[in-house]
Formats: structure tokens, C-alpha cells, sequence
């Protein structure tokens, strides 16, 4: 029996279900790039399941075998619930004989269950999590009253003096690094250190961390790696940051803002990922103003990180670059603000943007900005016959394509008007593992090609991603689902 793929082409629910279904013993590695998962199997029953970045569970002494079993297998259900919401990864079914002790270093000898758990019924369960979870994200989305967007203050925030974190300011630039350090502790920040390499930024964390308190960590991606192959050697360190007993929050630092680095930085723990542009060393005055600014943006992100939640002022509803989106993306707090972040994002791109929330196979407009819109109309039914609609619905990047007569009658009913546009697009925003919602862009004013699609398409991934998370995070703050590790 040989099954092997990628998560983003079948999903991983589905192969649990093959090997349950035919009984087999042995177990899934699943591989992503913040590490390796891994599903056992006892003659189709799950007995042991870990996730990407998990350490190994230990299991007290003095529990008794029954509570011990009913724990672990409330961890393995939730390791089972993380790995099934993964969106992107390789896996594959490896057949064995006998339940293994060990998978690539990760000991399952104390945490493998006896007789297992019926697969088909932590599916079950799990389906009707991500059911529920698709609802309440299209619900949030379609909100009357949206979330404000939160920006950071343009003046350095004051930081009180019963909450002076230690922080870590790691970059292999000396003067970049200096400068960072001198304007930390010029705001209120008492214990500062610099790093230049991942190395002695482990060895200084070590040492910081030891109190007990708070601690900051401010990490720039491009240091060298351990092996000089390349200079991301940020993410690495951010990941070994997370495995400390007092673990450090992490802002990462970043040139480059593609949406993917945003992926792996928040995957390998970053609380934040801010961008700063890189900075030119010809002329020294404009190299110190563009660092400035940019340590006044830090100042606010890390009061953000202490505080635990958004801070700064209510956002106005003008476009906004991606750069600016991607950055805010991590400071919403609520689903809904999410909405008026995209809307803005993309109508920087486009001239006309509506956000199409999907109900089942309904469509209904909730929002939408530029060109003239008035009072859209009546929900759109999205028969199961192929239609750019369903296609929108059923893909996972965005449908292309130009204008026809019959697609314009069917956007005569959400009262949409054609104006000039000759081509327009549809965006699926997915969460959950579904498309909850479609973004509608087209140019109706100039009636000009869309050509900026592929930074929108990556923003709205994100915007998806986002909405797990708070999805997620809500769940974990009313007790609905366990998260993290069961046994300590």
C-alpha cells in the first residue's frame, strides 16, 4: 500500500480515512517546513499522533493507567485536529508490522495508547469542528459593524515602569544593531543586548532568560544560518528560541515581504513580522532618518507584543499598500476587522472590490468599495454546473477571466454594474479547508487588464490564514478545544 502526495492536494482527513477504513498498521509522516508530524496506526485504530515542533510528552508518575489513557488520548486528538488544519506540506503512508517506538528522534514508547481510538469517530468530530468553524468565520466576515484596524501611534509609545521586559536585538549589521539598542533603552528599556550571529544569540537568550520575566526578542531574518548557505538564518533561530523554558516573544524582522515569509515566520513562532525596508548606505543622513522611522515603528510593535493585543489608533478606510497590510494583519484581534483590511488592501489594486460571503451554495455581497456601487441586490445561487462561481468556489488560486454577456446577467442580480470592465476576477478566501467567501475585482473606470493579481491572491491566503488563527484562538479561550500538549 503506497499513499504519498502533498496536504495541498489531498487532504490529509482523507488519507486518515483510507487507513483506518482498510486497517492497516503503520503511520502517516506528515513533513511541513517547521518539522515533522506523524499519525500511528494499530490495525486502523490511531494510538499515537505528535505535530510538527511538539516535544515529547511525560506522563505523571502517580496518575492512574485510566486517567493516563483518557489524557493521552485527548493529545492525540488535538495534535490530530493541528495537523488536519494544515494547508500546505508533503505526506506519506509508511506500512510496518508493528506500532514503531520512534519516528525520526520523536520516543512513543510512553505515549502510545494499547488498544487505540476509532479514527472514524475523531473524523466525525473533527468535520464537524471545521463545519462549525467555516460558519462562524463567514458569520464574522458578513458582520454589520467591522472591527477597527489598528495602526501603530507615529510617536514611540512610553513604556511603564512596571513592565520592562529584557530584550535580545539580534542582526549581523553592527550600526543597525547599535542603533536598535541605543533607542531601546532611550524608551524605557533597562536590560538590552545585542547579537550578530545565531550562535551567541542562543547563548545571550540562555543567560537573559534565566529570571523568569518577560523577555523580547528582536531578530532579523537575514543572519547567516548555521551552515552559511544562505542568509535566513532568522526563522532557524526564532524556532530554537521557541523551545526554551522561557521562551522569548519573538518579532522578526524582514526585507522582504512576500506573504511566505510571513507563513514561516509566524509558523516558526514569531508573535510579529515587521518589515524594514533596506536601507541605503550612500547617504548617511537618509540612511539615519529611514532607520529612525523604522525604530519608531518597532517601539509600537513591541508594546503591541507586551500588551498582548492591538495598540495604536483607529485606521481611516483609504487604500493601504500590501507591505502596510501584511503588517496589520497580525494586529487584528477580531474576525471582522479582517474584512475591512482586505477591502482596503485590494481596492489599492483595483478600481471595484465586493466581497462575495458564501452561505452553502448561496452567495450574498456584503461589502465592497470604488466604483459606484448603490444597493446591492439579491443572494446568488451557485449551481453545482460550472460557472466562474463555482469554479472560484472549488479552486485555490484566483479565476481569471474576460467579461461575457451571460457573466454580466448573472451579476445584474447583486444590482452590480458592468461600467467599462472587459475582465474581472474572483479570489476565494478559504479557511477551514473551504472557500468561505469570494473577493470580487475588476476595473470598471478604465476598463484596464488585471495585472497585479498575484499579490492580492497571496494577501488574501493570508487574510485566510489569519482567520483560523483567531478562530482558534477563540476556541482556546472558552475552553471549547485543549491546545497544546496534554501530559507534561
Amino acid at each position: 500500500m503506497s499513499l504519498s502526495g502533498r496536504i495541498e492536494d489531498l487532504p490529509l482527513l482523507d488519507i486518515v480515512q483510507i487507513v483506518a477504513f482498510t486497517q492497516r498498521t503503520g503511520y502517516i509522516r506528515v513533513e511541513t517546513e517547521v518539522g515533522v508530524g506523524a499519525i500511528v496506526f494499530r490495525n486502523g485504530r490511531v494510538v499515537a499522533c505528535f505535530s510538527p515542533g511538539s516535544s515529547e510528552r511525560v506522563p505523571r508518575s502517580s496518575m492512574a493507567p485510566a486517567e493516563w489513557e483518557k489524557r493521552l488520548t485527548a493529545g492525540i486528538a488535538a495534535d490530530l485536529g493541528a495537523l488536519s488544519r494544515l494547508r500546505d506540506g508533503n505526506f506519506g503512508f509508511v506500512l510496518s508490522n508493528e506500532v514503531p517506538k520512534q519516528i525520526e528522534g520523536y520516543s512513543l514508547e510512553r505515549e502510545t495508547l494499547s488498544v487505540g481510538v476509532d479514527a472514524q469517530e475523531l473524523l466525525m468530530d473533527l468535520a464537524r469542528e471545521l463545519d462549525e468553524s467555516r460558519r462562524d468565520a463567514a458569520t464574522a466576515l458578513a458582520a454589520p459593524e467591522a472591527a477597527p484596524v489598528i495602526e501603530a501611534p507615529l510617536k514611540a509609545p512610553s513604556i511603564p515602569s512596571e513592565v520592562r521586559p529584557s530584550v535580545l536585538v539580534v542582526d549581523d549589521e553592527a550600526d543597525v544593531r547599535a542603533f536598535l539598542m541605543k533607542r531601546l533603552v532611550e524608551n524605557g528599556y533597562e536590560d538590552v543586548v545585542g547579537a550578530a550571529t545565531l550562535e551567541s544569540a542562543l547563548q545571550l537568550a540562555q543567560q537573559v532568560g534565566r529570571a523568569g520575566s518577560m523577555f523580547l526578542a528582536v531578530v532579523d531574518l537575514s543572519i547567516p544560518d548555521p551552515t552559511g548557505g544562505d542568509l535566513s538564518g532568522g526563522l532557524e533561530l526564532t524556532m530554537r528560541l521557541r523551545g526554551f523554558a522561557n521562551a522569548p516573544r519573538v518579532v522578526l524582522v524582514t526585507p522582504d515581504p512576500d506573504p511566505t515569509i510571513v507563513r514561516k515566520g509566524r509558523q516558526a513562532g514569531a508573535r510579529r513580522v515587521v518589515f524594514r525596508p533596506t536601507l541605503g548606505r550612500l547617504n548617511q543622513a537618509l540612511f539615519e532618518r529611514h532607520l529612525e522611522a523604522f525604530s519608531t515603528k518597532l517601539l509600537n510593535v513591541l508594546q503591541q507584543v507586551i500588551d498582548g493585543r492591538p495598540h495604536g489608533s483607529v485606521a481611516s478606510a483609504a487604500p493601504i499598500g500590501l507591505i502596510d497590510g501584511l503588517d496589520l494583519l497580525g494586529c487584528i484581534g477580531e474576525s471582522v476587522g479582517i474584512r475591512d483590511l482586505l477591502l482596503r488592501v485590494a481596492s489599492g489594486m483595483v478600481e471595484r472590490v465586493i466581497l462575495l460571503i458564501r452561505s452553502e451554495d448561496i452567495l450574498y455581497p456584503a461589502s465592497g468599495v470604488g466604483f459606484p456601487l448603490g444597493p446591492m441586490g439579491f443572494d446568488l445561487t451557485v449551481s453545482a454546473y460550472a460557472s466562474p462561481f463555482a469554479e472560484a468556489l472549488q479552486g485555490r488560486s484566483a479565476q481569471s477571466f474576460v467579461t461575457e454577456a451571460s457573466f454580466w446577467k448573472e451579476m445584474s442580480a447583486l444590482s452590480i454594474l458592468r461600467g467599462r470592465s472587459l475582465e474581472a476576477a474572483l479570489i476565494p478566501l478559504r479557511a477551514h479547508g473551504d472557500a468561505v467567501a469570494l473577493l470580487f475585482v475588476d476595473n470598471p473606470i478604465s476598463g484596464e487588464a488585471l495585472t497585479r493579481l498575484d499579490p492580492l491572491e497571496a494577501f488574501v491566503e493570508e487574510a485566510g490564514r489569519r482567520l483560523e488563527e483567531l478562530r482558534d484562538q477563540e476556541l482556546s479561550r472558552t475552553g471549547t478545544i485543549s491546545r497544546g500538549r496534554i501530559l507534561r
